[in-house]
């Protein structure tokens, strides 16, 4: 098998950026990709999950994997910005971290983490339940 190429991976990377700093059906699979490819103690990404990507995403998938396994690189060095680019997505994606996986969305917040007293209330109050989580342990369920 002809190993990855630092091109071929950081094409890759940018392939599935895009994708996941939207809010599709597909972002959360990108980001589990990128985001164990960065900090694999902090996020996995789950094998029947890749089913679900269009075929595309799915190659790019398999490339990062293989780049990082192959190369020894965080997928972060491999790009333009890529410490400031991958910290934010790391922000954003915190719903999917290993230690947040496991937790079901509360119920009392409806996962937002604020409970809002009427319709027009932008601002609202820290959800108690969650803490502004958004998501509890599933024996608080």
């Amino acid at each position: 098998m002809k190993l990855i190429t630092h091109e071929e991976y950081a094409a890759a990377i940018l392939v599935l950026l895009p994708v996941a700093m939207r809010g599709t059906g597909q972002s959360g699979r990108c980001a589990q990709v990128l985001l164990s490819a960065y900090n694999g103690y902090d996020y996995h990404v789950s094998i029947p999950d890749l089913c679900g990507l269009d075929v595309d995403l799915y190659e790019a998938a398999i490339t990062v994997i293989r780049g990082r396994c192959e190369l020894l690189l965080e997928p972060h060095v491999l790009i333009q910005d890529g410490g400031r680019i991958f910290d934010e997505l790391y922000d954003d994606w915190t719903n999917i971290s290993v230690e947040n996986r496991a937790k079901v969305w509360c119920g009392r917040c409806d996962g937002r983490g604020k409970i809002y007293s009427h319709y027009d209330d932008e601002i609202g109050t820290t959800c108690p339940r969650c803490n502004g989580a958004g998501r509890v342990c599933r024996c608080q369920a």
